[in-house]
Parts: structure tokens; sequence; C-alpha cells
């Protein structure tokens, strides 16, 4: 597998220009060094099912555990934004607000990379201190990768996510209970995990209800989920790994929509030039 700068990454991201989709990477972003404030790199784990959407989330945690990276010049229109540009062509009396509000983005902008990086600048000091390692040799910084193997995955998504794994030194987490809850309760007591970030949309059969953070459901093992993509659609998905030029599983160039198991999940012919040509 050709492993993926994350330069190139933030590269992929500047040049979008689908303003809605870069709204939706810049509040995916926020979400993620929000996360990154609330809780220690110990304490998160990323769920990776070798999926289209784990993946985008995969590269988007690696930005944003790269605050040094210059992404201050993406100018993503918030809601609020866009609905203020509405009301100034309705009224063209109001006087424009937007260059002042376009500073004091760039300021808090240029202030939360600061902080950001000064915080895993003290943990990655932390972790050589503790186990002699650097950062670099730690995947994502520390932070904890799991896959929960099932008995019908398809091998192609099997071997995916170990050659992510590889490429991207994850040092993910293989678990194979055969009690989903069971072995998810088990790994969080090992793993220490506080916080999982996950792949869920809007649509999906357990989104309902859900937010972008939102504790686990009654009767399951406490831990909050970290929902960064909620929002986004299928054509935001595959605008996301197109732009950045990511690799992703290859049963979807088949015409698979989604992977769940082989006795559960079939291929839809007309997908597979939309997929391909995007």
């Amino acid at each position: 597998m050709q492993v993926i700068p994350v330069e190139q990454v933030a590269a992929g991201i500047r040049a979008i220009d689908d303003t809605v989709l870069r709204g939706k990477v810049q509040k995916a972003l926020h979400m993620l060094h929000r996360t990154l404030e609330l809780y220690r790199l110990p304490d998160i784990s990323l769920s990776f099912n070798g999926g289209k959407d784990s993946t985008v989330l995969l590269h988007l945690m690696r930005v944003a555990l790269r605050p040094d990276l210059d992404l201050t010049l993406v100018q993503f229109p918030t809601h609020h934004q866009q609905l203020q540009e509405l009301s100034i062509q309705e009224d063209q009396q109001q006087p424009p607000q937007q260059p002042r509000n376009i500073a004091q983005e760039q300021r808090q902008l240029a202030e939360h990379v600061a902080q950001q990086q000064q915080m895993l600048q003290d943990l990655q000091q932390c972790n050589k201190q503790q186990n002699g390692v650097s950062h670099s040799e730690q995947g994502l910084g520390g932070l904890s990768v799991f896959y929960f193997e099932r008995a019908d995955d398809f091998p192609e998504v099997r071997e995916f996510v170990r050659e992510t794994d590889i490429a991207y030194g994850l040092k993910t987490h293989f678990l194979t209970h055969h009690d989903f809850k069971a072995g998810l309760e088990e790994f969080l007591q090992e793993a220490g995990t506080a916080a999982i970030v996950l792949g869920t949309r809007r649509g999906d059969p357990n989104a309902e209800g859900q937010e972008y953070f939102c504790p686990s459901s009654a009767g399951w093992p406490p831990f909050m989920r970290i929902n960064p993509i909620l929002d986004w659609s299928y054509a935001d998905v595959w605008g996301f790994l197109k732009a950045c030029r990511l690799p992703y599983c290859c049963l979807y160039d088949h015409g698979y929509t989604s992977l769940g198991g082989v006795h559960n999940t079939l291929p839809n012919r007309y997908v597979v030039a939309w997929v391909i040509d995007t």
C-alpha cells in the first residue's frame, strides 16, 4: 500500500472547491481538536473497520494530530456566515461585517493551533520519558486503533485493514471475541479507553438519536461516542477520499456502497462507474 503523507492530505483539503464539503471538513477537524483537548491521547480509541467512513476518519485524525500543518488559510463558510451573506443581499443597507469576522476567526485559529501544538509536544515528551520511544513510531501518537473481526468479513476488508495497519504503524488491536459487547468491554478496560472516535453517519442503522458527542447507550460499557462526520453524505465521503487521493478498500470499485458481511452485502452495478469517475 502506498503511504499518503499527512502533508498531502492537508494539501488535498486546501484544494477542495466544494464549499459545503469544506465546511464539513472544518467541523470534523474541530470535533477532533476538541476531543484532543478533552481527553488524553491514551484515553482515545479510533474504530477502524476498513470501510470508507473509517478511512476518512483515520486521515482526518492524522491531520488533527499535526497542528503544525498550515490550514489556517482555508476559509470555510460557517452556517452563520452563509445566513449573514443572505441577509446582506436582502438588505443592502446593512453594513458588511465579513472582513472583521474573518480576521477574528484567523486569530482564533492561530491561537488554537498554538495550543494544540504545545499540548502534543508535551504529550510526546511524556511518552518519550515513560516508554523510551518517539512519537513517529507510535502510529497515531499513542491513540489506540481497534478492528473487530467477524467470521463473515470480506477477505478484501481484512487485507485492507492489515495493510493500512502496517503502512501507517497503527498497532491496531484485532478483536476476535465472539460477543461484540463483551469484546468491546474487555478492550475498553485493557486499553483504558474513555472515548471512541467513530465513522457513524446519519442514516446508519445505529445513528438514531446520536450527536457529535454522545455517551454510550444504557446497558453498554461507559464511554463517549465521538462522531465527527455525523452529517456527511455519501457524496461527501467520496469527495474527501478523491480530493486527498486516499487509498480505500478495493470492493468499492466493484459496486459495493457499504461493506457488511459476505452473506448480507451485494454490489450495486450502477454505482461502479460513479465511484471510479468522481
